[in-house]
């Protein structure tokens, strides 16, 4: 008989409502929107760095003649959300804004001694997310429309003591109401109030760079985030209980950590550290030699996971994996181009894992076109394979950034293979509109694993590899760096092989109003 884990599996999270939707609700014009620009030097820690963007003005990337040999100031931040970071303890205002500036920016240094040496940074976010699904079937059984409206209300402070020493917190609550929203509601959308982060970092200049290491609760985001991110679209971001070291200097960078995830409760202050999971792993970064047409960085990077109550095997096992990957990312005659590739290892119970997958994505934004035209292509692969035999193919995205769109996960990183572009351009100073278009289908048409339940890239009831397209249209508004209005339409066009089991064409509607400081 099967054992009745102690926490909500993490599989089963994917599954709740929307768990794994794109980490931007911007989805389709720019599906790869972790990817990070090649801009200027930054040797700063993983929370320290410029609070603006250093790319060029117009949008366009910087040429490569004019690129110094340096990592990206972006790399490990992750999104950002109006003018911040999604993450916050990624934002630093290591000077005062003038007197007369407005409160929201003198709020972002508030010296507390004569000398300066000691200050805090404040910070707030309201975010209200609304998702509508009309979903009639996914092969298996009819289900009804889903609206849900979700809310965030999140607020920190980062104090500094010196130049060496931060302490860092953050308060966050999340609720979520709607019509047929699936239920139970979990923790990491229904949450009365949590700490998001709570830790203390201590970092000094060594050899060139700075070294430090970050203590307590804390979000982190891996590169481009395909294993390892904050998964944004919740309303309590993925943190982590443990401890991250970092050495950071101009063209390379290593950091290693060793986390334990939550368990996510819906009360006051009652999330705890889940001591049967487990991840670590380490990551190093080099800025390549530069040449005039290139301005590349080359990633690498190990990922261990344990997890003493896997569902998979549906029985409780002990799942262990090891992740190995490669990135390269950067600035490529004129294009900015992202790509992964991961390999996977390891066992669950008696079976042994062979998977991988591949994540790449190309943003060229195009030389003296008007408003900004921006071109994007995007392919993703992740393996599937049957149940039967020995060895597990079906890839496992762990906590990674969705690179698309779902359906109530009736689509999810694993067991795919996408392919797709798409373009943006400014409409008016403060409106951007997008349109993309991308085609899906099975890896393997006898997955048995993957996300742990029926979905689109799993479903036995037909043999059909194409699952069909998704054409998409989004728009953002943004009044200022702290307001801003999103929205997008993203049905799912199913192939004829679903339409012959009951799956009809999908509907999705979300938007997006965000109020952040």
């Amino acid at each position: 008989m099967m054992k009745t884990p102690k926490r909500a599996s993490r599989r089963s999270m994917y599954a709740s409502g929307f768990g794994s939707l794109a980490s931007a609700v911007c989805l389709s014009a720019a599906p790869f929107d972790q990817a990070e620009a090649q801009t200027l030097p930054d040797t700063a820690s993983p929370t320290t760095s410029a609070s603006t963007d250093t790319a060029a003005a117009d949008g366009a990337p910087p040429r490569a003649a004019a690129t110094a040999r340096a990592l990206p100031p972006a790399q490990h931040k992750g999104g950002r959300a109006g003018g911040f970071q999604n993450i916050r303890s990624n934002d630093s205002f290591p000077r005062p804004a003038a007197a007369d500036a407005p409160w929201q920016e003198r709020a972002k240094h508030v010296a507390l001694t004569g000398d300066g040496r000691i200050w805090v940074t404040f910070s707030g976010e309201e975010r209200m997310l609304m998702q509508a699904f009309d979903r009639p079937s996914i092969g298996v059984a009819p289900t009804n429309s889903v609206l849900s409206y979700q809310f965030r209300h999140q607020y920190g402070a980062d104090l500094h003591l010196g130049e060496n020493l931060r302490v860092f917190g953050q308060i966050v609550s999340g609720q979520v109401t709607g019509d047929n929203y699936k239920s139970p509601i979990f923790g990491r959308q229904q949450n009365a109030a949590e700490l998001g982060q709570a830790f203390v970092e201590y970092s000094h200049a060594v050899e060139g760079g700075r070294a430090g290491v970050i203590v307590g609760r804390q979000q982190t985001h891996l590169g481009s985030g395909p294993l390892v991110s904050a998964q944004a679209i919740h309303n309590i971001q993925r943190n982590f209980d443990g401890v991250r070291a970092y050495y950071a200097a101009k063209t390379f960078r290593f950091d290693a950590f060793a986390y334990r995830p939550l368990i996510h409760e819906r009360g006051a202050f009652d999330d705890t550290t889940d001591d049967t999971t487990a991840i670590w792993g380490a990551y190093a970064a080099f800025a390549l030699p530069r040449t005039t047409d290139t301005a590349l960085n080359f990633d690498a990077y190990y990922v261990g996971y344990r997890d003493e109550e896997s569902p998979l095997l549906r029985t409780t096992s002990i799942a262990d994996s090891n992740f190995f990957g490669v990135r390269l990312h950067g600035q490529a005659y004129g294009a900015q181009i992202d790509t992964n590739w991961i390999l996977q290892t390891g066992d669950v119970g008696p079976r042994e894992i062979e998977a991988w997958s591949m994540i790449s994505s190309l943003r060229y934004v195009v030389p003296d076109a008007p408003r900004n035209l921006t071109l994007s292509l995007v392919s993703d692969v992740a393996s599937g394979g049957s149940r039967e035999g020995d060895v597990i193919r079906t890839f496992d995205p762990l906590y990674g950034v969705q690179r698309h769109a779902n359906f109530a996960n009736s689509l999810g990183f694993t067991n795919f293979v996408d392919v797709g572009g798409g373009f943006s351009f400014d409409l008016t100073e403060k409106l951007e509109i997008g349109a993309s278009l991308r085609a899906f289908w099975r890896y393997s048409i006898e997955d048995g694993y993957a996300l742990g339940y029926s979905t689109a890239v799993n479903n036995r009831k037909t043999d059909a590899r194409f699952i069909g397209v998704m054409p998409g249209l989004n728009a953002r508004y943004a009044l200022d760096k702290h307001v801003s209005l999103q929205g997008s339409i993203s049905p799912l066009l199913t192939s004829d092989g679903y339409k012959a089991v009951g799956q009809d064409d999908m509907q999705s509607y979300q938007m997006e109003l965000l109020y952040i400081w």
